[in-house]
């Protein structure tokens, strides 16, 4: 990106040296159709002066074009700012999404439980109910108790 930023830089410089040159080639040719001409014939245009104008009209065009194009870099290099932006957001988003979808996982799964060994016979039943605790995830429905869970080794 750096890179990126030094040649447009570049260019700018060239362009704006561009758009100097071609206004100072219009100054004098302005300066130039301004003078009188001691040898001005009376009637019509000389040829000199019809190309003077012309010269003088291209050279007006071309200034236009320079700055229009100028104009639509600087667009562009804000488009391409704008989008890079748009990219790092969009790709910040997806690590946190990851990062949040990891920690749900590791919330889904206490880890406090997981891998604990079958108990010893007996164990393993609610004393409430007297059912069996083994594979449970989920506590009894409310009014029933049970003191201890079980969850199978992962």
């Amino acid at each position: 990106m750096a890179g990126e930023i030094e040649i447009f830089k570049m260019e700018k410089s060239q362009d704006a040296m561009k758009i100097e040159e071609l206004k100072r080639s219009l100054a004098h040719l302005q300066n130039h159709l301004a003078e009188p001409s001691i040898l001005k014939p009376p009637a019509g245009h000389s040829d000199l002066e019809k190309n003077l104008k012309t010269e003088t009209k291209y050279l007006r065009d071309e200034l236009r074009e320079q700055e229009r194009l100028q104009e639509a870099k600087m667009r562009l290099r804000e488009q391409e700012n704008e989008n890079r932006s748009a990219l790092h957001l969009e790709q910040e988003g997806k690590e946190l999404q990851e990062k949040l979808d990891e920690q749900e996982t590791v919330i889904s799964v206490p880890s406090g439980r997981a891998g604990r060994q079958a108990p010893a016979s007996g164990e393993g039943r609610c004393k409430a109910t007297g059912s069996s605790t083994l594979g449970q995830v989920t506590p009894h429905p409310p009014g029933q108790s049970c003191d201890r869970f079980w969850l199978p080794a992962l």
